[in-house]
């Protein structure tokens, strides 16, 4: 459990963020009425306010500490301080009253943005226009509802605080539920206004220096954002008590609220990065200084003054301040203004290189990349690997971060990265695929994926057919025929492989039971919809060819049935000659090449390149070889007679120990630990985690999420009809991937009442006929072993399986045991189904992947101006949040359930402990 911070702490966090908000306020001032010369425009005199009602709130936190109440061990509704009733009701007033600055701050701090968002949004967008006229509206109502939560959820206010009468007290839950709602719509409206200037500044045409300071200075709302789930994930899982600590929620609640007003604030100052001087000249920077430059320069003036570049709307000449104009370095250049709102990557390519025909150079010339390319490119990399790691701690979702990421640099976004460089990073994130599913396999139990094999197919048919039915159910909403209705749930029925072992790898579940399960059962919607790209290829053609559908199909099984039989014929027999051969020539050279680490990886490479190259060139998926090359090495490891380092120490250890677990929890140089059966060369799990995982983890795997963001059409999603319809169809496959958990569910039976008495007879019955049996005593004794032993297996039962398997079986179990089929009964907690639920609503790429054929084939059709079909976009919707929803609510899931299994442990202990000591006694 985290320390509450400190009152001290608190309070030097908070004014320490008060200095920089009135240090910025004060530079703002001064450059308007003393540098510019001008008067203070709205937004000023709202910044001012929230600054005001910032240090308010300030203010209240020093009375806190002075009453006392600022203390690590009270609780935020101060039921464990211990005080006359009189001051507790005096600080529960303060309390309750804090609310009111503190609410008033946060939107302020919305309304400064507002106000400058609608200076700068021209008319004539207008549905950019509605956007921000819906997030006026929205924030203006969720003050309303915050403050009436804060006033009518306990009224009259007096019950708040009423301690002298006990009767009228509300309690606690008032101050819970407005905590959660009011941060519920406080991040909402963050989200909203952090997302709304990239609906506009895409199309404006800057220079590359500028269009990065400008996303730079939209970009610094992420850093609210994340402050601000920050807060609440701290607050809601960090307990002193029955609720958090005073001081927790004063250092987060300061947090938020003051980085919010210095991030509101920061956009104000960007005129002070001018080279030369606060004054604009556009004739400096190359741009037009005729007519265009008034007008241009007078609308920045009325609202937006951070951007002094001449804007321009691609596409929509005019004479306003928004027309487009040409500058002469684009009539130089003889750069058209299509050509002008590429990438600053993809610019400095065309500047370097537009004089050369690719195909006539010999050699590629080396240039040196320019500071902007190199800062954007490093920029990506390190952004990917913070945010994953910061997420990963909060809730095992550091992919969301990382598919965001690729959203705000790549295509859909800023455009920061060029086309060459997207597809470079494409291309080297489906390698970290691939290496994320090998991985998968490496990590598979067989003995419980042949125990559940009946169960994972049940789960992965579930997944398959509910998403296709369900969007059969909705084909008016979706307006949609037949076939597209069929090909939308062909790309909703698969679920996300890099997703799902991520997710698991995180969390430590990939050797459980539960995460054989979810892999098998992922793998096997995936192998069905990367089936169904080969179905909707052929139905989006002229003609139908049945072979191109058969093949996949027939290939897949092939591989799945003919490399297990190899394995058992051929690498069987040839690993136990060659274990003879070196037991009876150990200095051998053979002997020696086969006990070093790189030979193993050297076999494991190959063997796995062998098999996606031939599995691609076969038909099939090579995400399945991926898979089914991993599995087959992690059986070798496991089934097959080894070498043993030391005869004096015949213990077997079960594969499942060498998990392979995430690179953040196992940092530094590669550790050799004790592989499966004691061989020499290294396990596969040792092998990966020493070669791939580094590079897999710190670069391939972020570029593959990152990736995914590059396929989301982030804005065109945002129209009405799309929108609600997206999030209904959102919600119909996350059921219909839920359902898939109910297999995982025990059913009380109807018929269990009736077989009660039966039980309750059965050991009198016993009992009276133990003297007519010979052995009847010792019968009698197995009973109750039997019947404890059941006990303790139902008991077992109500846990949740997440501790990896060869915990269980090495530590409790017998050798007979171990070598047994590990087929668990059905859990009755409902964590087991929620996870594996859960784990499958994630679509990612193979989702992308299907949804973008049918787009490109025609299937979705085409609409009239050339933009994404409506279906394609719903579609969309649905894939980007499914992917998103799913790993985090399994985050907070696995969180919960290792919050629960800490505790059983400490209540376990305590309880052997007690009888410990009484035995002693």
């Amino acid at each position: 459990m985290a320390t509450a911070p400190s009152a001290a702490t608190v309070l030097a966090v908070e004014f320490m963020l008060v200095t920089a908000a009135f240090a910025i306020i004060v530079a703002r001032v001064y450059l308007r009425l003393v540098v510019q010369k001008q008067k203070l425009v709205l937004s000023d005199w709202i910044r001012i306010v929230a600054f005001l009602s910032a240090c308010v709130t300030a203010a209240f936190d020093i009375t806190f500490m002075v009453e006392g109440a600022l203390d690590p061990a009270i609780n935020f509704t101060l039921n464990n301080w211990n005080v006359p009733p009189e001051k507790l009701q005096r600080v529960l007033r303060l309390t309750w009253a804090n609310s009111i600055p503190f609410f008033a701050t946060f939107y302020l701090c919305k309304a400064s943005l507002l106000v400058v968002y609608l200076q700068l949004f021209p008319t004539f967008m207008r549905k950019a226009r509605i956007a921000l006229w819906a997030v006026v509206v929205y924030c203006a109502c969720a003050y309303i509802v915050s403050m009436s939560l804060l006033i009518f959820l306990c009224f009259p206010t007096e019950r708040n605080w009423s301690v002298t009468e006990p009767e009228k007290l509300c309690g606690d839950w008032p101050v819970a539920t407005t905590f959660q709602v009011a941060w519920a719509l406080h991040f909402t409206g963050s989200l909203a206004l952090f997302a709304l200037p990239f609906l506009l500044l895409h199309k404006l045409n800057l220079r590359p220096k500028v269009r990065v300071g400008v996303y730079a200075i939209f970009l610094l709302g992420f850093i609210d954002i994340a402050f601000s789930l920050t807060r609440f994930l701290t607050i809601q899982l960090t307990k002193v008590g029955d609720f958090a600590s005073i001081t927790t929620i004063g250092l987060w609640s300061s947090l938020d609220v003051y980085i919010g007003l210095i991030v509101a604030c920061l956009p104000a100052l960007r005129p002070y990065l001018h080279r030369k001087g606060s004054k604009y000249s556009y004739a400096e920077s190359g741009r037009p200084t005729g007519n265009s430059t008034h007008l241009a320069r007078r609308t920045v003036d009325r609202g937006f003054q951070e951007i002094d570049e001449t804007p321009s709307v691609a596409g929509d000449p005019g004479t306003g301040p928004w027309a487009v104009g040409h500058s002469r370095e684009f009539d130089t250049t003889g750069w058209s203004d299509k050509k002008s709102n590429r990438s600053d990557v993809e610019l400095q390519k065309h500047h370097e290189h537009h004089h050369h025909h690719p195909n006539m150079d010999a050699s590629l010339p080396y240039h040196e990349p320019s500071i902007t390319i190199i800062a954007i490119l490093s920029g990506f990399i390190l952004l990917l690997n913070l945010i994953n790691h910061g997420l990963d701690k909060l809730a095992y979702c550091g992919l969301i971060g990382q598919v965001a990421i690729g959203i705000a640099w790549g295509t859909p976004g800023a455009k920061w990265l060029s086309r060459d460089v997207e597809s470079a990073v494409v291309q080297l994130g489906y390698l970290g695929l691939i290496l994320l599913v090998f991985e998968g396999g490496l990590s598979t139990s067989f003995k419980s994926l042949k125990a559940n094999l009946g169960l994972s197919s049940a789960v992965a048919t579930t997944g398959i057919l509910l998403p296709i039915g369900f969007s059969f159910a909705v084909m008016s909403m979706l307006n949609a025929t037949p076939l597209q209705a069929f090909a939308a749930g062909a790309a909703l029925c698969s679920t996300s492989l890099g997703t799902t072992f991520t997710i698991l790898g995180t969390s430590g579940l990939s050797s459980t039971r539960l995460g054989v399960v979810l892999t098998s059962a992922a793998m096997m919607d995936d192998v069905v919809g990367l089936i169904m790209v080969q179905v909707i290829s052929n139905l989006g053609g002229d003609y139908f060819d049945a072979v191109t559908v058969v093949r996949p199909i027939v290939v897949s099984l092939g591989f799945a049935i003919v490399i297990p039989i190899l394995c058992r014929l051929i690498v069987v027999p040839v690993t136990l000659r060659l274990n003879s051969y070196r037991m009876a020539n150990p200095s051998s050279m053979i002997s020696k090449l086969f006990g070093m680490d790189q030979i193993a990886f050297v076999i494991h490479t190959g063997y796995l390149l062998g098999i996606v190259i031939g599995a691609t060139f076969a038909g099939t998926s090579s995400l399945l070889a991926a898979y089914i090359a991993g599995a087959s090495i992690s059986w070798w490891d496991s089934e097959v007679p080894h070498l043993e380092l030391d005869a004096a120490s015949p213990t077997v250890i079960e594969p499942e120990e060498t998990s392979i677990t995430d690179h953040q929890t196992r940092e530094g140089p590669c550790v050799q630990t004790p592989s499966p059966k004691i061989m020499e060369g290294g396990s596969g799990a040792e092998i990966f985690q020493c070669y791939y995982e580094p590079s897999l983890q710190r670069l391939l795997k972020p570029f593959f999420f990152a990736s995914i963001g590059f396929s989301v059409p982030i804005t065109q999603l945002f129209t009405g009809p799309t929108v609600w319809r997206g999030v209904i169809y959102t919600v119909l496959m996350i059921f219909a991937k839920l359902a898939c958990g109910l297999w995982l569910v025990s059913f009380t039976s109807p018929f269990r009442a009736l077989t009660r008495p039966v039980r309750k007879i059965m050991p009198t019955l016993k009992k009276s006929s133990k003297t007519l049996a010979p052995g009847a005593q010792c019968a009698d004794s197995s009973a109750r072993e039997g019947s404890s032993d059941s006990t303790q297996q139902a008991q077992e039962r109500d846990s949740v399986p997440l501790q990896p398997l060869a915990d269980t079986d090495t530590s409790q179990s017998s050798p007979n045991t171990r070598n047994s089929s590990p087929k668990p009964e059905k859990a009755l907690s409902l964590y087991p189904a929620c996870i594996v639920g859960i784990g499958m609503v994630a679509r990612g790429e193979i989702g992308y992947l299907i949804s973008a054929l049918a787009e490109s084939k025609g299937v979705f059709g085409r609409s009239e101006n050339g933009q994404s079909s409506e279906i394609f976009l719903i579609v969309t919707w649905a894939i980007t949040l499914c992917t998103v929803i799913g790993p985090i609510c399994v985050g907070l899931i696995v969180n919960r359930v290792r919050k629960l299994e800490n505790g059983s442990k400490k209540a376990k202990g305590e309880t052997q402990r007690i009888e410990t000591k009484e035995s002693a006694e």
